[in-house]
């Protein structure tokens, strides 16, 4: 953990900002918020950091978001990166709480990444407290990967293009919009709200949103953010259209597989999440019998689509179903989890 540390502040320029906050039953502010002038010196505290108590991860939490405000700007990329390898068992510790405050923080324009380590800490806390801040989120079973996935981590923020991105879709007159299937969105009878704290260098995001629609136009699109090159709000505008035939020649041609494949994927990690729900009621046989039906619709739709992210997610979760008889559980919910939230935010690692 000190040498993925290291890593990550040898990794940042003289006018880069950063603290150091510890905690174990009680918060520790190891580098107050500081320009990085003096890399030597923060190492070196780094490399002080022992072993400590019991868990107090919420008020670890706060106190590294009360560092960051310090010199919170919005023309700069804002984020906490959380490692724990334990259970929260001081002050708040649920998810619902942690995604409360990565909700919170979110708003601030505050990413929260979080990376579980080992098999001891709660999977669910962490990918709320990522999700709902709109930060990146990994299961990491083996610390001899920290340097790498933290070499992941700042590949993303110093890579980070645009930010407080919102996105508003306006549906035409008889579209009604359903639910978005790669998230969370604010419907208001005909119009869906969609918002992103940043977005990456050579990052594709997507919004898929199930309606139900007559034969017309389907929705204008429009999408603000802030560009972190030219520190301008800018503002792009499209719209989505749909026509109805009887030709199935026509319907092939006019298939969109990247689209589909999106869709397909979406339909099977929610399917993949109600089988951690089962896993959580003690249901392993219908967790297992959930995973090994979500494989083959995989695997259907993979040959239809020709897709070799299908195939491979088809694997996931066939291996995964069979990892559960072999009393594997622990460490496949995390990996459940972890999949669970990268399909779903288009996490790059």
């Amino acid at each position: 953990a000190r040498e993925a540390d290291v890593s990550a502040i040898n990794r940042l320029r003289a006018d880069d900002i950063v603290s150091v906050v510890t905690y174990d039953s009680t918060v520790n502010v190891l580098v107050p918020a500081t320009k990085l002038t003096d890399k030597q010196a923060i190492i070196d505290k780094i490399q002080s950091i022992s072993a400590g108590g019991s868990t107090a991860l919420f008020a670890g939490v706060s106190k590294g978001a009360a560092e960051l405000r310090k010199f919170l700007d919005r023309e700069k990329v804002n984020r906490i990166v959380l490692l724990s390898d334990g259970l929260a068992n001081v002050g708040p510790m649920s998810p619902s709480e942690l995604g409360q405050l990565g909700n919170s923080l979110g708003k601030e324009g505050i990413a929260v990444s979080t990376m579980g380590l080992g098999l001891h800490y709660n999977e669910d806390l962490m990918m709320q407290l990522a999700q709902q801040s709109d930060g990146n989120h990994i299961f990491i079973e083996d610390s001899a990967d920290l340097v790498q996935i933290f070499n992941y981590e700042f590949d993303d923020v110093l890579s980070v293009v645009a930010q407080e991105v919102a996105i508003t879709i306006r549906c035409g007159e008889g579209i009604r919009p359903v639910r978005m299937l790669n998230g969370d969105a604010e419907i208001n009878g005909s119009e869906v709200i969609v918002g992103m704290n940043q977005i990456y260098s050579q990052q594709e995001k997507y919004v898929l949103l199930e309606v139900e629609l007559p034969a017309s136009k389907v929705a204008d699109v429009t999408v603000t953010y802030a560009n972190m090159e030219t520190n301008t709000t800018d503002r792009l505008t499209s719209e989505v259209s749909v026509n109805f035939t009887d030709d199935v020649a026509e319907v092939e041609k006019s298939l969109n597989r990247d689209v589909m494949e999106q869709a397909v994927l979406q339909v099977a990690n929610r399917t993949n999440a109600i089988a951690t729900e089962l896993l959580d009621q003690g249901d392993i046989e219908g967790a297992r019998n959930l995973l090994l039906k979500n494989s083959v619709y995989l695997g259907d739709n993979a040959t239809i689509l020709e897709s070799e992210l299908l195939q491979m997610r088809c694997g996931i979760n066939r291996d995964q179903s069979q990892q559960l008889i072999e009393g594997k559980i622990e460490s496949t919910r995390k990996e459940m989890r972890r999949l669970q939230h990268k399909d779903k935010t288009q996490q790059k690692y």
